[in-house]
């Protein structure tokens, strides 16, 4: 099952305390340290021997083969000679691409140790060096991982550029959890790890006001309705950007990010043109393409927010427990222009239907008269495949953001 089912779609009504357990040595934490340790804690969720795919299903896992092909074109598109993969979970989508093209070099990154049965030509590292303690207040989320990005890009052998795949890795990047008070006033949310049980803290920290007035703005007034909530995306944008800087330090690269996530409204200033959603495009120091398919699926902030969690193939309540997956949906324009002040020189917002339909994955067409029963099979079980990775209201609706460094983006993305 893939967590798009549900997530952002349906809201768990959480039970609610005062705000005076939030004081003190015993202090309930907030709903971004608690989510922290509850994935990538000593006994966190994505340590669990099972893995993510135990737990949900992802491209992936759906049609691992087609979507490597995929990859492996827009690699060879862009000139670029190893792929990493960080957040690579158990290795099934490095494995495909490992059969899919022998010449790559490919290197993994996750906070688990090397899964069995990975080829021996792939690398992996593991970024946990800093995972294990979640401090209070931490602002740069998975800093292990990413900080072993720069040895993985360049370890590679071959002479042209790196792809790196952050494949539903965003939306699990602990983030501070605002909601409105009575009086409109946006506070951190704090959680009991043992029963989810929520309550309003302090008011928000000038970083995180600073973040909502760019990009998640009440959408009539100056003060948001009581009860809106607001997943504060700094620590995705920065989480990307520190991708981005070692991309731009090992030499030209592309970069993709895919998940479920959301834009801001068009501002009066994009006038339909290429802008990125929510800031004028003169804010931006290059350009980032906003598709039309993008802003029909994903523009659009959900006011009650898309905190959810998922356990066994269904969605359950939000428990910070390391029992289940916590994830939010990601605001794809903020990290897009984290992306550009880092270092990214071109820029691509996009859905994952359209993406794919530029690399090639299609329907073979009708089964011709003379074809045997297993080329049929074949062909049958393709399209089923390309119809899961392909569906506008499952994986074909998440959100691809594309960047390159030091050059343009390949032909083969859309709107190029």
């Amino acid at each position: 099952m893939s967590r798009w089912c549900c997530a952002g779609r349906c809201r768990w009504t959480p039970e609610r305390v005062g705000p005076e357990l939030n004081d003190g040595p015993g202090a309930v934490p907030t709903w971004e340290r608690a989510w922290g340790e509850a994935l990538y804690g000593p006994r966190g969720f994505y340590r669990r021997p099972e893995g993510p795919a135990g737990h949900f299903r992802t491209a992936s896992h759906a049609a691992g083969r087609l979507l490597a092909e995929a990859l492996v074109r827009l690699a060879g598109d862009a000139g670029c000679t190893g792929v990493v993969d960080v957040g690579a979970g158990r290795g099934e989508l490095l494995g495909a691409l490992a059969a899919a093209d022998p010449a790559l070099d490919l290197h993994g990154i996750d906070v688990v140790d090397r899964p069995p049965g990975l080829p021996e030509r792939v690398g992996w590292s593991v970024g946990a060096e800093t995972l294990a303690t979640i401090l209070p207040g931490m602002t740069r989320a998975l800093p292990g991982m990413t900080r072993a990005l720069p040895g993985a890009t360049g370890a590679r052998r071959g002479p042209g550029g790196v792809l790196v795949l952050a494949w539903e890795l965003l939306d699990v990047v602990p983030c501070p959890v605002l909601e409105a008070d009575e009086g409109g006033v946006l506070r951190v949310v704090h959680v009991d790890p043992r029963t989810g049980v929520e309550s309003l803290g302090a008011e928000a920290s000038e970083a995180d006001l600073t973040w909502c007035r760019d990009w998640w703005p009440p959408e009539d007034g100056d003060r948001p309705e009581p009860g809106t909530r607001v997943e504060v995306g700094r620590t995705r944008d920065d989480t990307w950007a520190r991708l981005v800087e070692a991309v731009a330090a090992s030499g030209p690269g592309v970069l993709v990010a895919v998940d479920y996530g959301h834009l801001g409204p068009s501002s009066p200033e994009d006038g339909g043109g290429p802008g990125l959603p929510g800031r004028r495009p003169e804010r931006l120091p290059g350009a980032v393409v906003v598709t039309d398919r993008a802003r029909d699926l994903l523009g659009g902030r959900p006011e009650p927010g898309t905190l959810a969690a998922f356990r066994s193939g269904r969605a359950v309540p939000p428990v910070p427990d390391g029992r289940c997956d916590l994830t939010a949906h990601v605001a794809l324009d903020a990290v897009a222009a984290a992306g550009v002040a880092a270092g990214a020189t071109a820029g691509l917002i996009t859905t994952q239907d359209e993406a794919l339909g530029a690399l090639g994955v299609s329907h073979d067409g009708v089964a011709h008269p003379a074809e045997d029963g297993s080329a049929l099979l074949a062909r049958l079980d393709r399209a089923g495949q390309v119809a899961e990775l392909t569906d506008p209201g499952g994986l074909g609706g998440f959100g691809w953001l594309v960047q390159a460094v030091g050059g343009g983006l390949p032909g083969t993305v859309p709107g190029h």
